[in-house]
């Protein structure tokens, strides 16, 4: 029977070759988008379920409440986790991750730049099923100054040699004992990490404060036991907090409160503050799901359209099927065979070009996403169940469609007479160009908002500023040797240290300011007597840091946002309260120290770091950056010849702070132009079997007197009309959906009435330049020809 199904298949490709191209390549692109984004959504769904003891794992959360403001932060203090150890007997394992931060390890007087570093408590291996490749899951991070590197990173820095025992630097600061590698974390992994220190290490470092009311660094995990209720546990937070950190906070007017989250709902459930950069967005996998659903749809929407319009060719086929004895399921099985083995001839087309695109895509989606492995073999499976439905669906009304042919009445002819309007084939051509032109609506949505972004005036100019990260004291201590050598070289305009960069983010506390008997949460800079000047930040009242004034070193600058925030119209000579009082001695223009995603908040700016500075920004004149670096780093080396040299670009760093909206743009493009593309072949295909259905009807009306563009307006009205049809429907849901999106943004464009006219404008001149071959080919027809021909 399939050898049967096959044969009859090929013959029917053969015969109805056009035909058979544009269902080939439809269904083929559509398998392939198929595939690859239910590819993604498996592996996004997959975070963190390769940990065995996952449905027992949490993660602790706070949530920061202050005259009724409310901040959900995935960092907490320290002493959590053990606290809840000691209070809670649900509670049956825990360990602290700090937050991820850069830095650099130093082995045989090489540096090696690395990031992911973070600070693991001992018990990490017991809770985590992370793979270790050499070492004790038990004792590797036991002892302080131990750390456990990752299998690339150990790669990088010893090569083939065991690292085990040997000795590296870290931030030429710490000895660190290697007592371990492990395999690098999947990327279905919601905890990256290249290196892992072990937490005892920070409790011999006076400077980090590991107690209950300070220092919100650090990521809990909990391991609850498998009789544990949940909801009763939550019940007892209150009261522990009360006990361990809220009596004191509630005398500055400030409350804490704590929640846990399931480790499976890390990647697509979570939106906090200061949460990990491995954040997924479930909105975003129910919208690729919906885009493969209806790229798919297009596919078979376009077999149905075709398979239907040349149902009348194989009319006489199907009576004379039936003449000799067939019935109305023998009918049904070979047109559904046949589409079945289309679909899985296809199938073969898709494989090649999800070998050709995948890893466009992986860059785009910003994962390692590869088909053929073992792991996927389950899905492989599910490949071709998808195959063999998509041939049944696209097959289905077709089968049945030609199975209802009376044969007496095709001998006739009358149902060629009586075929009627092709209702359903129009609303599917509608429905094909409703996504095309929704799909190319929000494409142009997502580069609007992008070109708004590269233009929006940040408060500070971005361009040929370069800085230098500070790693540790013996580099912070000579940021002036630093800062003067670097005046010697020509093409250095300026260089200024600061705690933050523009882009980063920026911490906050509490501060009293004049009048206010409860705190206020503000966001807290560190700068020195030049940054402003470097990043050309504006004072609009009263005046910067100056050496002139040994009092600027307590002093305050605040942006406008705060001075808007306290009601201070005049915010010079008004005293902020944190630590003595502080004088406030200008204002400055506002300026976006974090993304366009959050509005700009109310920020201080002081000189008086708690650490010394971070970075060194340096403004450099253009036109000549290799040479300038190059004497950049000259300099720095004579100064501090043994510590290593990394520069980055301050606009680059902001521009990589939207590398995912820009994907989302070009995910979106490719999906339009498919959508679009697998359109207009079953646009091709229709527009050339109506040309020649209406042979006869164009030899008439030529006779008559028709001209060549009374026949190009005749065929050409026939699909125009339902693009522009397409176009209308597709409009409110497109501003909808768009509008939805603007909202994560404090800072975005509008929606422009020329988008849609602009999609109007696409979808019309690519549907007319289909179908105008073959409309002008039936129109050149010579009349005698085709009345010859009927």
């Amino acid at each position: 029977m399939i050898t049967h199904y096959l044969k009859t298949a090929g013959r029917m490709l053969v015969k109805y070759k056009v035909y058979s191209v544009i269902n080939i390549s439809g269904l083929s692109i559509g398998l392939a988008c198929g595939i690859l984004i239910l590819l993604f959504v498996r592996n996004e769904l997959s975070y963190d379920r390769f940990h065995i003891k996952q449905k027992n794992l949490y993660r602790v959360n706070l949530i920061h409440e202050q005259a009724g403001q409310m901040t959900s932060m995935a960092v907490t203090v320290a002493a959590i986790g053990p606290s809840m150890i000691q209070d809670f007997p649900e509670v049956k394992g825990m360990t602290r991750m700090s937050s991820e931060q850069d830095g650099f390890f130093t082995w045989q007087n090489k540096h090696y730049f690395t990031s992911l570093i973070s600070y693991a408590d001992s018990s990490f291996f017991d809770l985590f099923s992370f793979k270790l490749i050499t070492g004790n899951p038990k004792t590797v991070l036991a002892e302080p100054f131990t750390v456990v590197l990752s299998e690339k990173l150990a790669k990088q820095i010893f090569g083939d040699k065991n690292p085990v025992g040997e000795f590296i630097r870290l931030n030429n600061k710490d000895n660190l004992l290697v007592t371990g590698v492990v395999e690098n974390a999947p990327p279905n992994s919601s905890i990256k990490f290249n290196a892992l220190v072990s937490f005892s290490s920070l409790y011999k470092d006076p400077n980090v404060y590991l107690d209950w009311d300070g220092g919100y660094s650090y990521y809990n995990y909990i391991e609850l036991s498998d009789n544990a209720k949940l909801s009763d546990l939550e019940k007892r937070f209150p009261g522990f907090l009360e006990k361990n950190i809220n009596y004191k906070y509630k005398e500055v007017g400030v409350t804490v409160h704590m929640f846990v989250q399931p480790l499976r709902d890390l990647h697509l459930r979570s939106n906090l503050d200061y949460d990990t950069d491995t954040r997924g967005s479930l909105t975003m996998n129910y919208i690729f799901l919906a885009i493969a659903l209806f790229i798919l749809a297009i596919a078979c929407i376009n077999f149905m359209n075709l398979a239907t319009a040349r149902s009348m060719k194989r009319a006489k086929e199907v009576g004379l099927r039936k003449v000799v004895g067939a019935d109305r399921k023998q009918i049904i099985r070979q047109f559904l065979g046949e589409s079945v083995t289309t679909s899985f001839i296809a199938l073969i087309g898709a494989i090649i070009l999800i070998e050709i695109f995948q890893p466009e895509f992986n860059r785009l989606v910003n994962t390692e996403l590869h088909l053929f492995r073992m792991e996927n073999a389950g899905f492989i499976a599910g490949i071709f169940i998808l195959t063999f439905a998509v041939g049944i669906l696209a097959g289905s009304y077709p089968s049945f469609f030609m199975a209802s042919y009376q044969p007496f009445k095709i001998m006739k002819g009358d149902f060629v007479v009586r075929s009627g309007k092709p209702v359903l084939r129009n609303i599917l051509v509608v429905f094909q160009f409703f996504i095309s032109s929704a799909l190319i609506l929000f494409t142009l949505l997502v580069f609007l908002q992008m070109k708004y972004i590269n233009r929006k005036d940040l408060g500070y100019n971005k361009e040929n500023v370069i800085y230098l990260t500070l790693h540790d004291s013996q580099v912070r201590d000579k940021i002036e040797i630093l800062k003067t050598e670097f005046k010697y070289i020509p093409d250095v305009i300026s260089a200024g240290a600061s705690t933050g960069m523009p882009g980063y983010g920026l911490t906050s506390n509490g501060y009293f300011p004049e009048g206010y008997q409860e705190p206020v949460m503000i966001h807290a800079l560190d700068v020195d007597y030049d940054f402003l000047g470097v990043m050309k930040i504006p004072v609009v009242a009263g005046r910067s840091f100056s050496k002139e004034f040994s009092t600027d070193a307590n002093a305050f600058l605040i942006n406008q946002t705060l001075a808007k925030k306290l009601g201070w119209t005049d915010p010079v000579g008004k005293k902020i309260m944190r630590d003595g009082k502080h004088p406030v001695i200008g204002m400055i223009s506002d300026f976006h120290f974090s993304t366009l995603h959050t509005k700009i908040e109310p920020l201080l700016i002081t000189m008086k770091p708690w650490d010394g500075y971070y970075y060194l920004a340096i403004r450099v004149a253009p036109g000549n950056l290799t040479n300038t670096l190059n004497a950049i780093e000259k300099k720095w080396t004579e100064v501090l010849p043994d510590q290593p040299f990394s520069v980055e670009f301050l606009d680059r760093y902001v521009a990589n702070a939207y590398a995912s909206e820009n994907n989302t743009g070009e995910t979106f493009l490719y999906f339009s132009l498919l959508a679009i593309f697998i359109a207009c072949m079953g646009l091709f295909g229709l527009a050339n079997y109506s040309g020649e259905q209406k042979r006869k009807e164009i030899g008439i009306r030529k006779v008559y007197g028709a001209s060549d563009r009374n026949i190009l307006t005749l065929l050409s009205s026939d699909f125009t009309k339902w693009v522009i049809v397409a176009n209308i429907l597709a409009w409110p849901l497109a501003y909808w959906a768009m509008d939805k999106w603007l909202q994560l943004f404090e800072y975005r464009t509008g929606i422009s009435v020329w988008i849609f006219v602009l999609t109007f404008g696409i979808t019309s001149v690519i549907s007319v330049i289909t179908i105008i071959y073959q409309v002008i080919h039936a129109a050149h027809a010579n009349p005698v020809d085709t009345i010859k021909y009927e």
